[in-house]
């Protein structure tokens, strides 16, 4: 008991005040294609950081502490305590501290913008100094925060009764607009259209302009399952809801996927077609080949219920639905991959982790050959492994992941990228750590992650940089990294040729 006091003081200690350790070192964290060397300043602190936000219309960041989660001790004071500190690493400086129990509470920045989840109240606090500046009447969830705007969606989430959505205003301190919604635990933006038109899910797909609160709507039937049993709670009921996949293309229009139902809706709210799903599922993928959208449900094992996996094929531009077929038994779907013969490469997983290749004919959706793959490579369908934001580095550019000749396809594991011929045959293999993965492109460059290292690109594929990290956050003239206890903050302008 004496010794736990002991931990408890240290820690208060700890965590009453943060003064830099290392106020004035330095590192040398990356290197220019030229040899010259890329310097961080360096900043610790003497606990490790846990969460760290930064953002480009700002140069001073939010820094999280936290001591570890105890599930059984939520209401215990000196247990799952959060100490955020807003730090300005341009002049050294602590700008304010604040305290909460990280289990019920939040602090959300964007920008200049700051508000923070506190004993059942929500507040909107002064960047500089960290005060109260605003208290909003409730406590609430914001789904959207916008500095260049200067707005806000916040709303109270509820599991029984429909919540309202309101816009603020951060200039005027004003309720713009109000607009109610489903009764849902979250309410979350999948999509910014432009400045002012958002996408949301909950509970099916809403268009909303952020000025006016016009938009429309299209709700997603919520599908009870049958009752069940599970032996540690009895017999239950359990709901599924929600957008499964969405996807938009350049006219506006906007395609979805939910439990029970394929749609595609005009930039206006028109419903251009909608078909009912013959089976009910929630993951789902969808790719727009020429005229031709595919639907790839993956399949569940869901409790002691199973949906199968299903490949379906729709002309997009009528909702004709060309066939619809399931493609598994006992099976889920790790990943697919096409090539422009209308052929279909899908990987299956089972509960023994065994591992299928299957081929399908695009045209018809038959399956054309399929063969066990003895491999000797974790391949989790919980994981999944996609090629869209992979690319491989030759001489001169780098190539797509997903391009190879028409006699090829690809397989993907956790560790590497198989080679396969349409007899499924492995012809090849690339480890995934040597695959670049696009991040963002920021001022006239663009950041990938590679191994451990971060890798900058320009326009023409030429490499400018590497630094040495891989995860990050820009503010307005700084690249950050934040490892353990450290902070290191990179000026953008070491980065030769960058611009903003």
């Amino acid at each position: 008991m004496i010794m736990k006091k002991l931990l408890l003081l240290v820690s208060s200690i700890l965590f009453s005040s943060f003064p830099l350790l290392a106020q004035n070192d330095y590192a040398i964290a990356g290197m220019n294609s030229s040899g010259t060397p890329i310097v961080a300043d360096k900043h610790t602190f003497p606990e490790a950081i846990s969460i760290f936000t930064g953002d480009t219309s700002s140069d001073n960041v939010l820094l999280e502490f936290q001591t570890p989660y105890i599930e059984t001790a939520l209401y215990q004071k000196d247990y799952n305590k959060s100490t955020a500190i807003y730090y300005d690493f341009e002049h050294n400086e602590k700008l304010w501290e604040k305290t909460f129990d990280y289990t019920n509470n939040k602090i959300y920045k964007n920008g200049n913008i700051i508000i923070m989840n506190k004993e059942g109240r929500s507040f909107l606090l002064d960047e500089k100094t960290g005060k109260d500046i605003w208290k909003f009447d409730n406590y609430y969830h914001f789904p959207f925060i916008d500095s260049k705007s200067q707005k806000c969606l916040l709303f109270r989430p509820s599991f029984t009764s429909n919540i309202t959505l309101r816009c603020f205003d951060l200039n005027s301190r004003k309720i713009l607009w109000k607009k109610n919604m489903p009764q849902v635990a979250s309410c979350n933006v999948i999509g910014q259209l432009n400045d002012s038109i958002l996408l949301l899910s909950a509970r099916g797909i809403h268009r909303i302009n952020i000025n006016t609160g016009e938009g429309w709507d299209y709700y997603a039937m919520k599908i009870k399952e049958k009752y069940f049993r599970i032996p540690a709670y009895g017999e239950i009921s359990v709901y599924r809801s929600g957008t499964g996949a969405t996807v938009t293309d350049s006219t506006g229009c906007v395609v979805f996927a939910s439990v029970d139902k394929l749609v595609k809706i005009d930039n206006n709210g028109v419903v251009l077609w909608v078909d009912t799903l013959d089976r009910l599922n929630t993951d789902y993928s969808i790719n727009i080949i020429a005229d031709t959208l595919f639907l790839l449900s993956f399949g569940d094992f869901y409790f002691d219920q199973y949906e199968p996996p299903v490949l379906s094929a729709y002309n997009y531009e009528t909702g004709e639905r060309y066939f619809s077929n399931f493609i598994g038994k006992d099976e889920q779907i790790v990943n697919s991959f096409h090539n422009n013969r209308n052929r279909m490469l899908i990987t299956f997983t089972n509960k023994q982790d065994s591992c299928t290749m299957k081929l399908f004919d695009l045209r018809t959706g038959e399956l054309m050959k399929q063969k066990a793959w003895e491999i000797y490579d974790s391949i989790n369908w919980k994981d999944r492994f996609m090629l869209d934001d992979k690319y491989i580095k030759n001489d001169s550019a780098l190539i797509h992941a997903k391009h190879t000749d028409n006699d090829h396809l690809l397989a993907i594991t956790n560790n590497y990228i198989y080679k396969v011929d349409q007899e499924l045959n492995v012809c090849d293999s690339v480890p995934v750590d040597d695959y670049y993965v696009f991040v963002c492109k920021y001022g006239n460059m663009r950041f990938f992650n590679k191994k451990n290292r971060t890798y900058i690109f320009d326009n023409d594929d030429n490499e400018v940089a590497w630094l040495d990290f891989k995860g990050f956050s820009f503010t307005k003239t700084k690249i950050y990294t934040c490892i353990d206890k450290t902070v290191y903050a990179i000026d953008l302008n070491q980065i030769e040729g960058f611009e903003h």
